[in-house]
């Protein structure tokens, strides 16, 4: 070996006897691996793969998904053509039908509704829509709430008491579907039914006005005069306006029942000219009802009110509030005679009178007499017209009490109903 090369083995040796200590690299944990969106993945391939459209069919549901969520109907309309064409592309698919129900019973297409959801049914018994965008997700009533509202009553009754029944299996039945049978049996006559499934639906939603004001109504129909009562008392309490039984969560089964829990709720809340145009607008649209008796009786005791008792005297100054009551009794021939052929309607008459000074004050009211419309059900433009003129030129003329404080002002509003 010649003399260089042992030289460059030595500086080699040498190099590596004085180079750094290697490190070696830090040693990290092996990336997680989630088995389910690895088994999503793999699902969702697959379903493409065997599905042709699938994820066309997708993006129809989610732009539907966002439309259904506006509530209004102008974004449901275009969510019902989406999911139409979805179904349409995969009509085997349980979720398209899902969304296509939530659309429909969003805008109060019953019939489309109840078909969808039965659809959905067919497809999948079990199908648990994920979003729902419905409170209840539950097929069962789905399908009960829309078939009831169609006027498939006994087709509903069957789901709901499926539904309701399933708690003896240990599944959970929610207040609202016992209410929602409650409706049904009500409806079809069985009313023992009705009063238990009521019951049941109180158990576990007692603050609900909804549960009372049906029970009311149950009870009532019962001639179950002490139980309405107090029923009518609870339901007062927990909706003191009365709102939610003008507009319930979920429509009444049709407008005339509507009108009947109307008509009850304004006796209880001591309205009796609001009670006399509900029942008359019930007995209009229901006229085969096996109500239209029982409507009758509270029909009777509103128009047997005295009118005149029915003004209210607001504003700074006082006056003799029996003076204003008589001159009311005295023209209430003639008030009523504007309203007899509207007799759904029912109109609020406001007389606002000044003191000798009050016209000075910068505050002071705007004086002379109106009349407003409250319910117009069964007049057209010119009846009504003609019935707001006539009460109003007859309630222009009454010599009613004037304040006497110089700057006072007295208002006087009173109903005017057919009688």
């Amino acid at each position: 070996m010649s003399r260089a090369a042992i030289a460059l083995g030595a500086l080699a040796l040498t190099a590596t006897a004085h180079a750094a200590p290697r490190v070696a690299p830090p040693r990290y944990p092996p990336p997680v691996v989630d088995p389910d969106a690895t088994d999503d993945g793999r699902s969702e391939f697959w379903d493409a793969a065997l599905e042709p459209g699938l994820a066309h069919h997708r993006e129809l549901l989610t732009r539907a998904r966002r439309l259904i969520e506006s509530r209004d109907l102008e974004p449901l309309a275009e969510a019902v053509e989406l999911l139409e064409e979805a179904t349409a592309l995969l009509p085997r698919r349980a979720d398209g039908f899902w969304y296509l129900g939530v659309a429909r019973e969003a805008r109060g297409d019953w019939a489309g509704c109840a078909d969808a959801y039965g659809r959905a049914q067919a497809l999948d018994p079990s199908f648990v829509a994920k979003p729902p965008l419905r409170r209840n997700a539950a097929l069962d009533h789905a399908l009960g709430v829309c078939l009831a509202r169609a006027g498939k009553l006994e087709d509903a009754r069957l789901h709901l008491r499926r539904l309701t029944q399933a708690v003896a299996a240990g599944a959970t039945a929610d207040a609202d579907s016992w209410l929602r049978l409650g409706e049904v049996d009500m409806a079809l006559g069985r009313l023992g039914d009705a009063q238990d499934d009521l019951g049941r639906a109180a158990e576990d939603a007692a603050i609900s006005a909804d549960v009372h004001w049906a029970m009311a109504v149950a009870f009532d129909r019962a001639r179950k005069d002490g139980d309405a009562d107090r029923e009518l008392e609870t339901a007062l309490r927990l909706d003191p306006t009365r709102t939610r039984v003008a507009a319930p969560g979920v429509p009444y089964l049709d407008d005339a029942e509507g009108f009947y829990y109307q008509g009850l709720a304004a006796i209880a809340g001591d309205a009796p000219e609001q009670a006399l145009v509900y029942l008359r607008q019930f007995l209009a649209l229901a006229p085969h009802s096996p109500w239209q008796a029982r409507a009758a009786v509270h029909l009777a005791d509103a128009a047997s009110t005295r009118w005149a008792d029915r003004v209210e005297v607001r504003g700074t100054s006082a006056v003799e509030t029996a003076k204003a009551q008589a001159v009311i009794g005295l023209a209430w021939p003639s008030l009523t005679e504007c309203v007899r052929a509207t007799p759904r309607v029912l109109i609020q008459v406001r007389v606002t009178s000044l003191g000798p000074g009050a016209g000075r004050g910068r505050d002071a009211p705007a004086p002379g007499t109106r009349a407003v419309a409250l319910t117009t059900f069964g007049a057209d433009d010119d009846q009504l017209a003609a019935a707001l003129a006539c009460v109003e030129r007859v309630a222009s003329g009454l010599a009613f009490p004037r304040p006497t404080e110089a700057y006072g002002y007295v208002r006087l509003s009173f109903p005017v109903v057919a009688p």
